[in-house]
């Protein structure tokens, strides 16, 4: 009987914490590219976000207008600060593009539980470019999706390995 109560208390835990995650811009996401990872986190203005991971470990802030900052790696830099909630919108903040080493105004806001819109722009929103980024956690399988391939032993095998071969007396099966 107690097992039953915990593992329904266990599993009601879970639920709400999977769905408040889901209303929740903060967390961590991946841009377009997969080449990094962005935390968003409450700040007492609002929200920051902060690169804290990228796949290349010792990249430089290389195109940064402020030549004293170029040599700086990557990971772990503000990328953006200021936000504020503005009713489905946070914006109001700057994000500084690592890239171009320029500085937008930017907003962003859920688009659906685990995809993130962001827009970066100049002066007005209409003025600008929008990207899509991915929670996180869901980026594995978004990228599995993506490449059409699935799990095998932890690492993925490509579509073409899981598609029967035909043999060459007109079978279907794994060649030998």
């Amino acid at each position: 009987m107690i097992r039953g109560v915990t593992s329904c208390a266990c599993l009601a835990l879970a639920t709400a914490a999977s769905l408040a995650r889901a209303d929740s811009v903060f967390g961590e996401w991946i841009p377009p590219g997969g080449d990094g990872v962005v935390r968003i986190v409450e700040t007492e203005e609002g929200a920051a976000l902060r690169l804290v991971a990228v796949l290349e470990k010792d990249a430089t802030d290389a195109e940064n207008p402020d030549a004293a900052l170029r040599s700086r790696r990557l990971e772990g830099i503000e990328l953006g600060a200021g936000f504020r909630r503005e009713g489905s919108w946070w914006s109001g903040g700057s994000l500084y593009d690592p890239a171009s080493g320029k500085t937008y105004q930017a907003r962003f806001r859920l688009d659906g539980p685990d995809r993130l819109e962001l827009r970066g722009y100049i002066g007005a929103p209409l003025f600008g470019q929008t990207q899509r980024w991915v929670r996180k956690s869901d980026f594995r399988e978004e990228m599995l999706r993506m490449l059409e391939v699935e799990p095998c032993g932890g690492r993925p095998m490509p579509a073409r390995e899981r598609t029967p071969a035909l043999k060459p007396n007109g079978s279907v099966g794994p060649e030998r």
